[in-house]
């Protein structure tokens, strides 16, 4: 089953576009969502959980301010804020998924 997912956060971040993300949006004053169609929510293997979650980490990446073509340096250190952890729990609690959950508590 592919749906959309919403990713969105508080940020102050200018808006930011990566070739998986539909649509980004400014939803409040310092707040912006993510929109990701076509997103696997329902897996039936691993790699695609897997494949799942690297698209919701490259949007949550760009969300909070490590877009497509930034440096290493930078994408760990997003990796490492309350905007990025937060933004991926959000969405795999959306999605609600046994393998997408158990890869993302494995490695998170």
């Amino acid at each position: 089953m592919n749906r959309f997912i919403r990713l969105g956060l508080v940020t102050a971040s200018a808006v930011l576009t990566i070739p998986t993300v539909q649509a980004q949006e400014k939803i409040g004053p310092d707040q912006h969502a993510i929109i990701l169609t076509n997103v696997n929510v329902h897996p039936a293997t691993v790699r695609e959980a897997r494949k799942t979650l690297d698209r919701i980490k490259l949007a949550a990446l760009t969300l909070c301010g490590a877009p497509h073509g930034s440096s290493t340096y930078m994408r760990r250190a997003v990796m490492k804020s309350e905007c990025f952890k937060d933004s991926l729990a959000d969405a795999v609690r959306q999605i609600d998924d046994p393998l997408i959950n158990q890869l993302h508590q494995r490695f998170h």
